[in-house]
Order: C-alpha cells, then structure tokens, then sequence
C-alpha cells in the first residue's frame, strides 16, 4: 500500500526535519525509505531525486567512504540499470564496490552483493564473459564466508543457470540449477516460489535437451 507507506514516511520525515534539521542521517534514511517506495512503484525519477537526497547528506554527515554511502551507491546504481543506464550503473556499482572493498575487507558478504550487481548489468548487456567471472567472485565469497548451503550459494547458482541458459548452453545451465535444486529445497521448501522457478528452468532446459 505505497501511498499510506510514503504518507506516513514523510510524517515521520516532517518530524526527523524539524528536531534533528535537514541534514541529520536520520533525515536521510527517511529519504532513502522514500526512494525505495518509489523504486517499487516503478517511479524511478523520482527515486532517484530522493536517493541522491540521503546520499548527499551521508557523503556531508559521515564522510565519502563511509558504508552508508556505499548503500546508497548501490541503491542508485540499481535504479540505474532498471533503466537500462547500464554505464552509469556499473560506474555507480563499482563506486560501491571500492567502498565495501575498503571499510569491510575483499571477502565480505557486502561485496559478494556488489559483484552479484555487476553481474547482473554485464549479463543485461549480453557481455557474458564478463558476467560469468563477477557471478564466480561472488559465489566464492558467499560459500566461504556463509556455507555451501546457504540460499545465497543457490542465488549465484541459478544467476549462472540463467546466464548459460541465456546463450543456449543448455547442458551447463542445467548443472547450475541441479546445485541450485536441493539448497533451495532444503533451506526454503518445495512450495517455496524460487524452488518452484528453479524446477522449471530444470525442465525447460532437459525439454532442449531432449532428455
């Protein structure tokens, strides 16, 4: 219910203004929450205008390497790439990236998103060499730092499906969604929606192959 969502986050934003003044971080989660609720209504502009609000205030308040303003990097970078702004994503994404990289050390879950996002916007521009080698960071870091069985693992497992599926590699896609198959089983259920995607891509790609 996004119109009582953003009338109740500009209260508590009116609120935060008023006691805290127009620059304290909290006025900038507040507008961080905003832009959310306007990416999820496919209003990116002005998404946007308020993500760049909270990112302007955590770049003043906590300094031009400090994590919150690498979230706030990779929020605007996302709106970037729903655009089809592929350039201006990955320049947003690795700004982030370098961020993570800095304050949280190159093995750290923040990171592994990161590289998950740069992915995502290489595959979205059918360059997917690169897209494979930022999955496989990502996937690394996820199974050290979380456990091979951890819903993550099964996430860059079925990212890699889908990038093989996407070049009719059928026989290599199908080896990522079966890894994919029984973490999402175990850990989510079989009636959960991305086991039951999951299924689906495993059929479609044993229909290519004749199996």
């Amino acid at each position: 219910e996004y119109d009582k969502a953003l009338e109740y986050m500009n209260k508590g934003l009116d609120i935060r203004i008023n006691k805290l003044g127009k620059d304290h971080t909290d006025v900038a989660s507040s507008y961080n929450n905003i832009a959310i609720v306007y990416d999820s209504q496919n209003k990116y502009d002005e998404a946007l205008e308020y993500y760049n609000k909270s990112l302007d205030i955590r770049i003043n308040k906590l300094g031009k390497d400090h994590t919150d303003v690498a979230t706030s990097y990779g929020n605007i970078a996302i709106v970037y790439a729903k655009q089809n702004k592929y350039d201006e994503a990955l320049e947003y994404m690795n700004k982030s990236l370098d961020i993570y990289i800095n304050k949280l050390g190159k093995d750290h879950t923040n990171v592994a998103t990161s590289y998950n996002n740069i992915a995502n916007v290489y595959e979205s521009q059918n360059k997917y060499d690169e897209a494979l080698e930022y999955y496989n960071k990502s996937l690394d870091i996820y199974i050290n730092k979380l456990g091979k069985d951890h819903t993550d693992v099964a996430m860059s497992y079925y990212n890699i499906g889908n990038l093989y599926g996407n070049q009719s590699k059928y026989k290599e896609a199908l080896e990522y969604y079966n890894k994919a198959l029984p973490i999402r089983m175990n850990k989510l259920g079989k009636d959960h929606r991305k086991t039951k995607k999951t299924l689906r891509q495993i059929q479609r790609c044993k229909n290519q192959l004749g199996m």
